[in-house]
């Protein structure tokens, strides 16, 4: 029987993004964050997949942190190049350079050709398939095939208004319009769960030029480590058990914001848009580990995308 495979998806969504901020120097993403994710991974002898904004890239304080884990053994990915959250909404000319521009940042800063891309809040389409393929990229996953994304837009929307009308002075990284601007609302509800083979679209191709690789779903409910702060603690239980056990892949998305709080900020201007900000780090860093002993314990063996599809 072929061992189960796990993945750990680290989206670098910097503190210099989520205060309009980047590339922030020292940023606690990258400082603090990744530090505390490695000690807990080294416990297991696991190693995670990480996902730059290529933005963040600019500042040399954080090229000294990517570097370390590289040679540790750690993948580097495509996260775009500004984050947009209307990703697939945006012109091909400019899609195409958010992708390309942290491409070339990431060969021209790190001397690591990054093969894997993930859209911000899994938002794509085919172009951005296409334009993967033309850089030679092995794999994406920037599929959610879940209607759940619908609680985490609702959820984002929420959050908009509340700092709206809040005294304290959060950071806007998004706008209203820019949130729903998307076209992966049929893949919310008919895209595939499983990874698969795909040519120019996300539709599957026997030509294959590139794996798209699905959030982790089973009966068209997912879970990625944010819904840990957004649902009661039995229903998020419930629905990492379930996707855990009835999958052979899975993949644990994480953000730095499930490993810092707000004693890990000395002096911004202006608060993070990152509302679990305000959640103790010794309880998130908890969780986080948790959930890895508990992939460990259903059979998965813990790798980066890139040595499964390379």
């Amino acid at each position: 029987m072929n061992k189960k495979i796990a993945f750990i998806s680290l989206n670098v969504d910097s503190i210099g993004y989520a205060t309009n901020s980047y590339p922030m120097k020292n940023d606690p993403a990258f400082k603090i964050a990744i530090p505390r994710i490695e000690k807990i991974l080294d416990k297991y002898n696991a190693k995670m997949s990480a996902f730059v904004i290529g933005k963040d890239l600019e500042d040399d304080s954080n090229i000294d942190v990517l570097k370390k884990l590289i040679e540790r053994g750690h993948e580097i990915g495509n996260h775009s190049y500004s984050h947009y959250q209307n990703f697939a909404f945006l012109k091909d000319d400019v899609q195409s350079r958010e992708i390309e521009d942290t491409h070339n940042l990431i060969k021209k800063k790190l001397n690591y050709d990054s093969k894997g891309f993930i859209a911000p809040g899994w938002n794509s389409n085919s172009f951005t398939i296409k334009k993967l393929v033309d850089l030679n990229y092995s794999y994406d996953h920037s599929l959610a095939p879940s209607p759940l994304m619908f609680l985490a837009m609702l959820k984002m929307l929420l959050n908009y208004v509340f700092n709206y009308f809040s005294k304290k002075k959060v950071a806007h990284t998004y706008n209203i319009k820019d949130l729903f601007s998307r076209k992966d609302y049929a893949r919310m509800f008919f895209g595939k769960q499983k990874p698969y083979p795909v040519k120019n679209s996300y539709f599957k191709s026997k030509d294959k030029k590139i794996w798209v690789i699905p959030l982790p779903t089973k009966y068209k409910l997912s879970y990625w480590m944010t819904l840990e702060y957004v649902f009661p603690k039995f229903l998020v239980n419930f629905i990492f058990k379930l996707v855990a056990t009835r999958s052979e892949q899975f993949y644990l998305l994480i953000h730095p914001a499930d490993f810092l709080d707000n004693n890990d900020f000395n002096n911004l201007e202006k608060t993070p848009n990152l509302e679990r900000i305000n959640i103790d780090v010794e309880y998130k860093l908890n969780i986080f580990e948790n959930r890895l002993k508990q992939l460990i314990s259903y059979g998965y063996e813990v790798k980066t995308f890139i040595s499964q599809y390379g």
